[in-house]
């Protein structure tokens, strides 16, 4: 997902499936078709803290659901051209909730999003 973002297109980054599926891997190609419609790329890197809060190995798939404060104040979109920065909601702390499950043998981020009603 960084390296996506980082580079404002999919270009070069052929393993997005290894890691996504579902919800998660659609929202990652949403938002970087937006980066690219937008000429955007998003410099930096956020800073993770996630903290698992259930883990369900009885259910099919198994899944595990993740908690995370997503600090992005050195993750910022800026315009590729002219390199400006473009403009944020200034919320740099943000709850993500994502979901990982059991998937073929793998684990797969299956959904994340950001609770826009929450900082951290």
């Amino acid at each position: 997902m960084v390296k996506a973002y980082t580079a404002g297109s999919l270009d070069g980054v052929d393993n997005l499936e290894a890691y996504t599926a579902d919800k998660a891997l659609a929202g990652v190609k949403v938002a970087v078709a937006y980066y690219e419609k937008n000429n955007l790329a998003v410099k930096g890197h956020p800073l993770l803290t996630p903290q698992v809060q259930a883990v369900d190995l009885q259910g099919q798939p198994n899944r595990v659901t993740i908690r995370d404060c997503v600090d992005t104040s050195n993750f910022l979109p800026v315009n590729k051209t002219t390199g400006q920065q473009s403009i944020t909601d200034g919320k740099y702390r943000q709850v993500m909730n994502s979901v990982v499950q059991l998937l073929d043998g793998r684990w797969l981020v299956t959904d994340s999003a950001y609770d826009r009603e929450q900082t951290c």
